[in-house]
Order: C-alpha cells, then structure tokens, then sequence
C-alpha cells in the first residue's frame, strides 16, 4: 500500500524507518545499501547514507548530514552535506548546506551558508 504525507512523499520507498517514538543517541551509519531511510523520531548525532535520508515534520536530528539525496521536513541542527538537498515547507535547519543542487519550498526556515559544489558523499 503506498501512502502519503502532507508533502506528498511517497513512504513505500523506505527501507529503514525510524518511528515517532524512537531516539537514537549515536552515529547512524548506512553504508553499501540500497535503501532510503524515513526519519519520524530523533537523532543524537552524525548520519552518513548512500542514498536518500527523508525527515518529516516532527522529526529532529541534532548532528551533520551526508548523503545522496536529503529532503528535509523537520529540525536539523547541523551541516548538511549532500548532491541534492530538498527543503520541504516544514523545514526548520540551523547549519550549512553544502550541496550541488538546492530546492526550497516556500514556508522553510534556513540559517546557515550554502556552499554550492560537487558532493562525494559516504566516508
């Protein structure tokens, strides 16, 4: 069954998620996968993916972002670092984003610098 939030993300595509009622304290590390990870609890610390990190609204992760693709729709406190960033209206980041391609959808908070450049993401 695919559902959808009020972004309109398709949720059938996630491979890990993280639920509303879960706290992870510590670096969430994915590497060599294939899968996206759905992010509706919190993150205490870094997260390193290959592919795509989705956060909804709701959600929190204080700690540096690196993966392929990041689309952001709740808190992040820390840098972002990623070939394709997705602010989503519900985005609320405090750090720097460096990134090569950057899209915002009108109602997202950003502070922080961008950094516009070619991202090699992973280790």
């Amino acid at each position: 069954m695919t559902t959808k939030n009020n972004n309109s993300v398709n949720v059938s595509r996630y491979e890990t998620v993280i639920g509303s009622g879960l706290v992870i304290k510590g670096e969430l590390k994915e590497i060599n996968s294939d899968g996206n990870i759905r992010v509706e609890g919190k993150i205490e610390g870094p997260v390193t993916i290959e592919q795509k990190l989705l956060t909804i609204e709701g959600s929190s992760i204080v700690g540096n972002i690196n993966a392929n693709i990041a689309e952001i729709g709740g808190v992040v406190n820390g840098d972002i670092e990623a070939n394709y960033v997705i602010l989503l209206s519900t985005a609320r980041v405090t750090g720097n984003i460096t990134t090569t391609f950057l899209e915002t959808k009108q109602g997202c908070f950003f502070e922080g610098k961008t950094i516009m450049s070619k991202v090699t993401n992973g280790e």
